[in-house]
């Protein structure tokens, strides 16, 4: 007698019930957050800088990495914060870069923003526990346009994106202002980000943080710190 077998689950599906199912028999302690702020790119959007140069330059034989230090310089942190344009930016840093690739980075980025679905499955059950959700993350205005029609940006309870307030990670004043917005108390807060200086930014405002080097390892950074 033939009998129907499951369909096989993917790697990232198995975990994502593998997932679930951990949180579904746990019993969990309480903890002192409340709130749960997440970065975008390299958190619960995929971003792999590196990647992202190799398939935007598919002709050259070494992979122009250096394009990336733009992101570090003045004129890329004033572009992420909203005061220049893009086009401005690139050419400010023409004698540092080369201006057409620099403008094939910043306008080719956006397009490859997909959302991780290991990240966005811990974002869930964090729903369901009943923490507050809210995004801190620097983008320009091009990005966010790219990414807004992502339906779990209908579930958090607030975000402050640089280009709109003029202000940036891992500038304090990005952190103040999200907590003022807010009215939240730092301590009750988690700031979950892939760049180590933004963390300790978080961390010089009073609000711990975690690093997120790999989304697949966020859901058990999180049920150590008893939130999931």
């Amino acid at each position: 007698m033939h009998t129907n077998t499951p369909p096989k689950l993917t790697r990232q599906e198995s975990r994502q019930t593998k997932i679930i199912n951990q949180v579904s028999n746990t019993h969990l302690s309480k903890t002192h957050y409340k709130n749960i702020i997440f970065d975008l790119g390299g958190v619960l959007l995929d971003f792999d800088p590196h990647d992202t140069i190799r398939e935007l330059f598919p002709e050259e034989q070494v992979p122009p990495f250096d394009l990336l230090k733009a992101f570090s310089t003045e004129p890329g942190m004033n572009m992420l914060r909203g005061i220049i344009s893009t086009d401005h930016a690139a050419k400010l840093l023409s004698e540092q870069f080369d201006q057409d690739k620099l403008l094939r980075l910043f306008t080719g980025i956006p397009t490859r923003l997909k959302p991780n679905q290991e990240a966005l499955t811990v974002f869930k059950l964090i729903k369901q526990k009943n923490y507050k959700i809210y995004v801190l993350s620097n983008l320009d205005i091009v990005m966010h346009d790219a990414i807004r029609h992502y339906d779990f940006f209908n579930e958090i309870d607030g975000a402050i994106y640089s280009y709109q307030h003029k202000c940036a990670k891992p500038d304090a004043q990005i952190y103040e202002l999200l907590l003022k917005t807010y009215n939240l108390k730092p301590e009750e807060c988690l700031f979950i980000d892939d760049f180590e200086e933004n963390i300790d930014g978080a961390k010089k405002c009073n609000i711990n943080g975690i690093l997120c080097t790999e989304q697949a390892h966020l859901f058990d950074q999180l049920k150590n710190l008893n939130i999931l």
